[in-house]
């Protein structure tokens, strides 16, 4: 008995077509039922009544499925193991960052880090692609960097504010407002905003809808499911002012980025990572990172 009878056998009793079970497992009719036929014989057991509209299991055919089934779980557990452990080195570090988007003051740190650290291999990860507070919570994460996290999100997590910045408004040069050193949110009303992409990890779309509704601040708005880089473009374009963290963008040509006034507009960059995390690497870049204890760069 080997695993290709097991399969194969489950396969059939699963379709009860020869021709269909054969063609799922990429075999000749002709090979799926010797397959199925020598672990017949291997058992001393007939398995399945093969008739002209098909294959039905006979009774110890039923039993047998059971622990077939129950037999390839297992494996399929341990490959799934096996290679899970293949893909993560030993030394690893895995850092994920909101709306895909990297904090340009998290950039030196982890330039550091690489160069003094070579045998620790860096994966960083957009929030759109990972679950972050599962991920956190089991280790497959180390951190997180995000705006204004939700507290939902944190609970279970250490929470660090490691930046404060601004919101600000990107705004085209030859926009009436592009000469101004701040903004207030109230000087937005009527225009198109574009809102900075919402993200796994909605609060900071929430934070700038509230700010929005405080200023009585009344506009069209849009939040595409889109990249920041294409928001550049937008503003660029004269679609419209987006509205982002001062760091999450880099000002494009014939663009300026005006930090807002308003009290809400004031917002902290956040660091989740697991409360007790094991992770030799982690405890490395917590030593690199330092205290930053919410620095003002904004």
């Amino acid at each position: 008995m080997n695993l290709d009878q097991l399969k194969t056998f489950a396969a059939l009793a699963e379709s009860g077509s020869l021709r269909s079970a054969a063609d799922r497992l990429g075999l000749s009719p002709s090979s799926a039922a010797e397959r199925v036929s020598l672990l017949e014989h291997e058992l001393g057991l007939r398995l399945l009544d093969r008739g002209a509209r098909g294959c039905t299991l006979t009774r110890s055919g039923a039993q047998y499925l059971k622990d077939a089934r129950a037999l390839l779980g297992a494996w399929d557990a341990i490959a799934a193991r096996v290679a899970a452990a293949g893909e993560r080195p030993a030394s690893a570090l895995r850092i994920a960052v909101a709306g895909g988007s990297l904090p340009p003051v998290l950039g030196p740190v982890l330039d550091r880090f690489i160069a003094e650290h070579p045998e620790v291999v860096l994966s960083l990860l957009d929030d759109r692609d990972a679950s972050v507070g599962h991920e956190l919570r089991s280790g497959a994460l180390d951190a997180y960097f995000l705006y204004c996290p939700s507290e939902a999100l944190c609970v279970g997590l250490r929470r660090q504010t490691v930046f404060y910045t601004r919101l600000c408004a990107l705004v085209p040069l030859d926009h009436p407002l592009s000469a101004r050193k701040t903004l207030s949110l109230a000087e937005l009303e009527g225009e198109m905003l574009l809102l900075y992409p919402p993200t796994r990890e909605p609060a900071l779309h929430q934070r700038i809808l509230e700010a929005l509704h405080a200023a009585g601040v009344r506009a069209a708005l849009y939040a595409g499911k889109t990249s920041p880089a294409l928001y550049q473009m937008q503003v660029k374009m004269g679609c419209g002012i987006a509205i982002c963290p001062q760091l999450a963008l880099k000002t494009p040509p014939q663009t300026v980025a005006i930090p807002l006034s308003d009290p809400l507009c004031r917002i902290q960059i956040e660091m989740l990572s697991a409360e007790e995390n094991p992770n030799p690497a982690f405890r490395l870049f917590l030593e690199e990172f330092g205290d930053r204890s919410g620095a003002d760069i904004g």
